[in-house]
């Protein structure tokens, strides 16, 4: 539940965009808010306090709070791309997709990365909200977990600045327009590619802070039941942006525990991306387990890693149809005052040594 000064905060900001305080040009004194809020006058503050740093207010002694008069900005032809990561995994190319398809149309692009931290998104979101971009490409971060930057992106909204989600929508913000991958089709087609392969005991691994995680294990359970094959808690793997991150590092595997102990009962797995397949693979091998004899490997994205892994990966694609592209131009689209709807990016499975 959000502090009590930040829904103190949040009313303030709808009210005005509303227009609710155009005839004064003034907000309510702390001693006000603090009473109709039945809060302390500290709490009062602590919310006006938020309106200032959002840009919304002026606050001097002895004159209360004016509201700052927003403006829309003349076009700029700069567009902001926001993502979770820069130069690693699949970003590089998602990013290139963009900026080639945005420079055709010779729109500047500032590129930025949240490391998958909130707090991270919520920096940059403000810096943007201080620039004259013409729209915004963004990747939520953690966006399985509620997002505390709604007020934000409702600033975004209000100053008509288009919003283009890609990979992953915050449930709240579910009626912005959104670029995703087909995860529970993904999910889907990935078990059930194994199932026709012969396989019955069918592990997993998915990402629990993330959305994509979430609907690639729903795509794996729906194919899994609809086969009439048994499903359990102990063969599924949930991992967070932490641990990914110590994974990187060489700081902790947690695949250690999994290769121990759901390897050994399962003939196959499904991993969350390429990336957890490739570290899987390299500590299945060290383990003496062979693969694909011993246990096959699929997974998502088709990414270089795929190739790179010292057996190469049966993994999903988007082919032509890359979710970067079709983000691009659908911003534009929305910049011109065009309709446009949310996609879901659909898969083509390649398939190479791991199955």
């Amino acid at each position: 539940m959000p502090a009590k000064y930040l829904k103190i905060a949040n009313k303030l900001q709808e009210d005005i965009f509303q227009g609710l305080y155009n005839e004064t040009g003034f907000l309510p004194t702390e001693l006000e808010i603090a009473a109709s809020n039945n809060v302390s006058r500290q709490t009062a503050r602590n919310a006006l306090a938020v309106l200032v740093s959002n840009g919304l207010i002026e606050r001097r002694q002895g004159s209360g709070s004016r509201i700052v008069k927003q403006k829309k900005n003349p076009k700029s032809n700069s567009v902001a791309v926001v993502t979770t990561y820069i130069n690693d995994y699949i970003f590089p190319n998602v990013l290139k997709d963009i900026q080639h398809s945005l420079s055709k149309k010779n729109y500047a692009v500032y590129v930025y990365a949240t490391q998958n931290r909130v707090d991270e998104e919520r920096k940059i979101l403000q810096k943007l909200l201080q620039l004259n971009i013409d729209g915004l490409i963004m990747e939520g971060s953690k966006t399985a977990l509620p997002s505390p930057n709604l007020d934000l992106y409702q600033q975004f909204e209000q100053r008509d600045i288009p919003i283009i989600f890609i990979y992953g929508n915050y449930p709240a913000l579910s009626d912005h327009v959104s670029i995703t991958d087909d995860n529970i089709g993904g999910g889907y087609q990935l078990t059930n590619y194994l199932i026709n392969k012969g396989h019955t005991d069918i592990a997993g691994i998915f990402k629990i802070d993330d959305l994509q995680g979430h609907g690639r294990y729903s795509g794996y359970l729906k194919a899994l039941t609809e086969a009439n094959l048994r499903f359990s808690d102990d063969n599924i793997l949930w991992f967070d942006t932490v641990s990914r991150e110590r994974l990187l590092r060489n700081e902790n595997n947690f695949l250690e525990g999994f290769v121990k102990t759901v390897v050994p009962k399962c003939s196959a797995v499904v991993c969350y991306n390429d990336e957890i397949a490739y570290y899987l693979i390299q500590l299945l091998m060290q383990n003496g387990i062979n693969v694909p004899n011993d246990i096959a490997v699929v997974s998502f994205d088709n990414s270089q890693l795929s190739d790179l892994s010292p057996i190469k990966i049966t993994s999903l694609a988007h082919g032509t149809r890359r979710v970067g592209q079709k983000a691009a131009m659908q911003l534009l689209n929305l910049i011109d005052k065009k309709e446009v709807l949310s996609e879901s990016v659909s898969w083509t499975l390649v398939e190479k040594e791991t199955s």
